[in-house]
């Protein structure tokens, strides 16, 4: 689970707020969003990506496979968070990647998160 894993060091000075992604989702494209306490001045804005997850559902399964199939073929685009977790090998949305998301849905080998 995304949530469990986002936490903030000095919670005494800071606030942490997670923001669901635009589908209302806590996978690829949520927010992490660290504020000052004194002032609520956002310090930092952090972007949720799960490497396989072009999708944004949290999970890596064949409907990211068949996304990146879709933005590999050019009948769909990755862009911003969404392109990063489909380039998790190469950088690039490729069949390379393509392969690996595949595996991680279908044949159950877990994609290394960076």
């Amino acid at each position: 689970d995304v949530l469990a894993r986002v936490t903030a060091k000095d919670s005494s000075a800071t606030t942490l707020n997670v923001a669901a992604n635009a589908a209302g989702l806590y996978g690829t494209g949520a927010t992490a969003t660290l504020s000052l306490k004194s002032s609520g001045a956002p310090v930092a804005i952090y972007t949720v990506v799960i490497y396989g997850d072009v999708n944004g559902d949290g999970v890596v399964d064949g409907f990211d496979a068949s996304y990146m199939d879709l933005a590999i073929n050019n009948r769909a685009t990755l862009t911003g968070a969404y392109k990063t977790a489909g380039g998790l090998a190469t950088g690039k949305v490729d069949l390379a990647n393509y392969g690996l998301v595949v595996d991680a849905a279908y044949g159950g080998t877990a994609i290394a998160q960076k």
